[in-house]
């Protein structure tokens, strides 16, 4: 059960640190990468099957990093207001109830952020 370190790799460049996608009861699996103008956005999923939890299914997470230039470096800085556009992202069954997270696809979370004026 480890982070995701993110990192961009251009060729002849040196490597820039993107952000973290933490471990949250076990290791993130990155489902899809996709930009925008200046962003990098993640979906991120998680397995859940413990027997004693109230979930069992995938939550996920859409995370938002936007590249800055300070000088000649290029950094990037997460983008609170992204996650938080999606809220959590829970699929599967939740306290017996089935639940699904609508944002699992590039079409679909820029369509969400679109319409957010994000």
């Amino acid at each position: 059960m480890f982070d995701q370190q993110l990192r961009w790799k251009c060729d002849g460049a040196p490597t820039v640190k993107i952000g973290t996608i933490e471990a949250q009861g076990g290791g993130p699996e990155i489902v899809m990468v996709f930009y925008r103008p200046n962003e990098i956005l993640v979906l991120a999923r998680w397995r859940s099957d413990a027997v004693s939890a109230d979930f069992h299914g995938d939550f996920y997470q859409v995370s938002g990093f936007r590249l800055e230039e300070v000088g000649k470096q290029a950094t990037f800085k997460a983008v609170p207001a992204v996650t938080k556009a999606f809220g959590d992202g829970y699929d599967g069954l939740l306290d017996g109830r089935r639940v699904t997270f609508p944002y699992k696809n590039a079409a679909s979370i820029r369509t969400r952020l679109r319409a957010l004026g994000l």
